[in-house]
């Protein structure tokens, strides 16, 4: 049996509405075989019955989970995925007209590139509501990193990466049990270490940052995903001078290691250790930014209250 070309990943709870508008938006007009990969975080509004009603041109596949939180739903999509191509889009997210042509097309027109074990996918910019460009784009196509277009570049606001499915899934890890959030930037960030991408100035992807969902309450889910956040940032810490050479954003990774580790109540001693010298003054310097931080975080959580 031939693998589906690409999969489509989408992690859902309570969002049949905005789901069923992420479907309708999958319009494609060439032969090669989509799949789409939907769990259902226990949803209690209809999402798994509208799912098994469904008809399309592409095969669904639908896995119902308890009620675990986005990253066991998300892992848990990403390990079903048959496609030899992986999108993640979460159930708000909808795709700009011919998209997965435009995706399709330039796994074909890149195909010699990508054939390559040094190159793991491609990058594509995101549209907001507004139909504007997040962030900001590529300041040039080609062969990229996730981790050289963010530090060096400047490169900011969220992308849609399509990435080979074996590379995403030997960078995945368990979730921690009781956490709601993965950050895929552990992912992408994992793959820059060992591969480059093809960045495209191509919008694929709309993006609606729901009141309440996982953007919005950034602040409050990386504290409640403490270890993910942590494990991320602790990552981090060695790649500057090895992997990039952004001061500005070396100190960034820091500071926030300083200010979640304060949160954790832990820090990682034998982590620190090994770090280069220069990756070291990096940490001592953004000491003073990362409690401010810190308390940053206690203020806005009693204001919540």
């Amino acid at each position: 049996m031939i693998n589906p070309t690409l999969s489509i990943c989408i992690p859902t709870f309570n969002r049949k509405d905005e789901l069923e508008m992420l479907l309708k938006s999958i319009e494609f007009k060439g032969k090669e075989s989509i799949e789409v990969v939907i769990v259902d975080d226990g949803s209690s509004d209809g999402t798994a019955g509208y799912c098994q009603r469904l008809q399309s041109d592409f095969d669904v596949i639908l896995i119902q989970q308890e009620n675990r939180g986005r990253s066991w739903a998300l892992y848990n999509a990403i390990k079903s995925a048959t496609g030899d191509f992986i999108i993640l889009m979460d159930s708000d997210d909808r795709f700009t007209e011919s998209a997965i042509d435009s995706i399709l097309g330039s796994l074909s027109r890149y195909k010699n590139i990508l054939a390559s074990p040094k190159v793991c996918g491609l990058v594509f910019t995101c549209l907001d509501q507004n139909e504007k460009i997040i962030g900001n784009e590529f300041k040039v196509e080609g062969i990229n990193n996730f981790l050289r277009y963010r530090a060096d570049e400047g490169v900011s606001g969220d992308k849609k990466e399509v990435v080979k499915s074996n590379y995403l899934k030997s960078v995945l890890y368990i979730p921690f049990e009781g956490e709601p959030r993965m950050p895929t930037s552990i992912l992408w960030t994992r793959l820059a270490r060992k591969y480059g991408v093809i960045v495209l100035n191509s919008p694929i992807a709309i993006k609606e940052y729901l009141k309440g969902g996982m953007t919005g309450r950034s602040r409050e889910l990386r504290v409640l995903s403490i270890r993910s956040t942590t494990l991320f940032y602790e990552e981090c810490l060695s790649d500057f001078r090895s992997h990039h050479n952004s001061v500005g954003y070396s100190l960034r990774v820091a500071a926030n290691y300083i200010r979640y580790s304060i949160h954790k109540r832990s820090i990682n001693l034998r982590v620190l250790s090994l770090l280069s010298a220069p990756q070291k003054t990096i940490i001592i310097i953004s000491i003073p930014l990362g409690i401010y931080q810190f308390f940053c975080d206690m203020f806005y959580r009693v204001r919540g209250l």
